[in-house]
């Protein structure tokens, strides 16, 4: 069993909590905040530490450590505690669940969590920090870029590239040998037929520029 330290202690830091305890694979030892974030020094009572002193009482020759932050910010924020514990020394886990079905070969990055009944099929690549919800199809021989997030339902058809730091909505669709630039914003029911511009966001059937990601919080 690894021991672990969750990154978070906001409504994503929640949602995984009963993933991770259910998996014997995992115990979680620690969540972690910065100190003006901590509101209750325990969560499903397991001790709520500042992130200044983490390092201290859960050292990460001994623990590694999750980043269970969404997709603020186009999962900006994720990539940033992710680097700024890397250079603390921490390695992360990935977690997928196990119904899921991944076909070899396939690669997967650290710090991404593949969510139930997800298909992932032979020939993808799946970067690091990358959040898949749940009944998402990866077709074959795709590429997932690092720190994007899958919302349920997304069908992402062979073929396809999804940059750095993509957001794709609920029952959003991708079409095959589309490229998605890096920070692409893909609304909930939109599908993308033909290769996205970097930090844009796009709606619709089929979908549409409408504006740019810079300002999205999500």
């Amino acid at each position: 069993m690894t021991d672990i330290v969750i990154f978070g202690n906001g409504e994503f830091a929640k949602l995984l909590y009963p993933y991770f305890i259910s998996n014997n694979s995992y115990r979680i030892c620690a969540f972690t905040v910065e100190k003006e974030y901590i509101v209750e020094t325990s969560l499903n009572g397991i001790p709520v530490i500042p992130y200044d002193e983490i390092e201290k009482k859960f050292p990460p020759e001994k623990y590694k450590m999750f980043i269970a932050i969404g997709s603020s910010n186009m999962n900006s924020l994720r990539f940033e505690k992710y680097i700024s514990s890397k250079e603390k020394g921490y390695k992360f886990i990935s977690f997928i669940h196990s119904s899921s079905q991944i076909s070899d070969p396939v690669k997967i990055g650290e710090n991404t969590f593949i969510f139930e009944n997800v298909v992932i099929q032979p020939n993808v690549t799946i970067g690091n920090g990358v959040i898949i919800l749940s009944s998402c199809v990866i077709s074959h021989n795709s590429v997932i870029g690092d720190w994007s997030f899958i919302a349920s339902h997304s069908c992402i058809a062979g073929r396809s590239v999804i940059g750095k730091f993509c957001f794709l909505g609920i029952h959003s669709m991708i079409r095959n040998d589309v490229i998605l630039s890096d920070n692409t914003f893909v609304g909930m029911g939109t599908a993308i037929v033909k290769d996205t511009e970097k930090n844009s966001m796009y709606l619709g059937i089929p979908g549409k520029k409408v504006g740019t990601s810079d300002n999205v919080k999500n």
